[in-house]
């Protein structure tokens, strides 16, 4: 799947749109409605299994399983009788590979550069349950609220999913968005933050395929 340039931009100044509205109304009307509804006794199943499968979102995850890829093509698969067919195959996988290190890295810069810009206090931090607590330039990870870092790495591998497998692709949305969900639902993010993380993993994704996307054999 190739986009062009005049493409990307229309869309992604669409969904960033998009976006910021999502954002404003969740920081407005949302985020504090959401947090109290799982501060109640009767979401502890909830969260009790939201932080079971929240860490699904860690980048470290595929950053390890990406090197590993590229690792084995680079030192095991000479070694193996190869044909056509696995040739093509471990050359693909090893190309995705690599194009997972370089989204996780890259998106992670304006991610970072986000987090410590506006120092958003996370919701678990004081007990006023205050979502406009903003700290600028600190380096403190309590008030690194926002972007979500997790919801930022599961919509990029959603994306990604999408673009191997397009006809697919309301399969790997549609899991990515209660993963994200749980970063809300244990009290590590609020909601707007959430969706910001998002945006960002579905955009910075499409651009750095556009760019540096995975060769062909």
């Amino acid at each position: 799947m190739k986009f062009t340039k005049a493409y990307l931009v229309k869309h992604s100044t669409w969904v960033i749109g998009i976006c910021a509205l999502l954002v404003w109304a969740s920081m407005a009307y949302l985020d504090q409605i959401i947090f109290l509804h799982f501060k109640k006794t009767d979401s502890e199943p909830i969260r009790y299994y939201a932080r079971e499968i929240t860490n699904i979102g860690l980048s470290g995850h595929y950053l390890v399983i990406a090197l590993i890829i590229i690792t084995a093509h680079r030192y095991v698969l000479p070694k193996l009788k190869k044909n056509k067919f696995s040739t093509s195959m471990a050359f693909e996988l090893k190309e995705w590979a690599w194009f997972i290190i370089k989204s996780i890295l890259i998106i992670g810069i304006p991610l970072n550069l986000l987090k410590f810009s506006f120092g958003r206090q996370r919701p678990h931090v004081e007990s006023d349950f205050n979502n406009m607590v903003f700290d600028f330039f600190n380096l403190n990870q309590h008030y690194h609220s926002f972007p979500s870092g997790h919801s930022q790495v599961l919509f990029s591998l959603a994306t990604m999913a999408y673009l191997k497998w397009p006809q697919k692709s309301y399969l790997f949305f549609l899991l990515a968005i209660p993963l994200a969900f749980t970063r809300a639902a244990i009290e590590q993010h609020w909601l707007s933050d959430v969706i910001a993380g998002s945006c960002l993993g579905y955009i910075g994704v499409l651009w750095v395929y556009h760019y540096w996307g995975p060769k062909k054999i």
